[in-house]
């Protein structure tokens, strides 16, 4: 079974998180704060780490600091409440896997465990061939040191289900970019499609997005279906 550490203050939070974490055929191990959590991951190794955000002396960010400068690969999932949304954010960034709002529904948290379990499993799988990608990626991006850092970054997001945004002047290699980070996704075998919407006119952007059916302005002589639409379709049919 697998050992998931629960980091938080709150002794009754602790107990009633290894009650159902127990009952999902985990391995629960308790930290009452982040300073004791930072030694047992010194000296033990676990599949995912369950982190609250708001702790007394060390919180939950800088916590997460520590513990990725002891384990860079452990999934870490923080525990917040609706205020602290923006603190979650912030640790995703630094490398947290994902966030459960407070109260967690135990379903919805075990189903993220066992999903970071996977990825964690599956990026050790692939340790190997991240040198190769790295070294791949240098090759079209380049080697300084502002390039590596967007590189890590980009190898960090594929990983993700998040949305990811990139802003860059014109001919920075923002798709170049994003097709990247789509080809190392687990999304790799879907459609990926770049658009251009400079390119496009104001008046017709919402009938290329989101397609329009024949007569709904004047010159639609037929319908039309949307990059959105046309991308869905094509992941359906892509399906085993």
């Amino acid at each position: 079974m697998n050992k998931v550490l629960i980091v938080d203050d709150d002794r009754s939070v602790r107990y009633a998180l290894s009650v159902e974490l127990k009952k999902c055929n985990f391995i629960p191990v308790e930290a009452a704060n982040g300073a004791q959590a930072i030694e047992l991951v010194k000296n033990n190794s676990y599949d995912s780490i369950l982190l609250d955000v708001i702790m007394p002396d060390l919180d939950g960010i800088q916590t997460l600091q520590e513990i990725k400068k002891i384990d860079q690969n452990v999934p870490v999932i923080i525990i917040t409440g609706y205020s602290d949304i923006s603190t979650a954010v912030e640790a995703i960034k630094l490398g947290a896997y994902d966030f459960i709002t407070k109260p967690p529904e135990m379903n919805k948290l075990a189903l993220t465990i066992r999903r970071s379990i996977e990825a964690f499993e599956l990026q050790k799988e692939v340790k190997h061939l991240d040198t190769a990608m790295e070294t791949s990626l240098e090759w079209i991006f380049g080697k300084s040191d502002a390039i590596k850092s967007i590189i890590r970054q980009i190898m960090q997001v594929a990983w993700s289900d998040f949305s990811v945004i990139i802003q860059g002047e014109t001919g920075t290699g923002k798709s170049v970019a994003a097709q990247a980070i789509h080809n190392l996704s687990k999304r790799a075998q879907k459609p990926f499609q770049a658009i251009d919407v400079g390119i496009i006119p104001e008046t017709l952007i919402e009938s290329e997005l989101f397609g329009h059916e024949k007569g709904a302005y004047t010159g639609a002589d037929k319908s039309k279906k949307g990059f959105f639409d046309r991308s869905f379709r094509d992941n359906q049919k892509i399906k085993p």
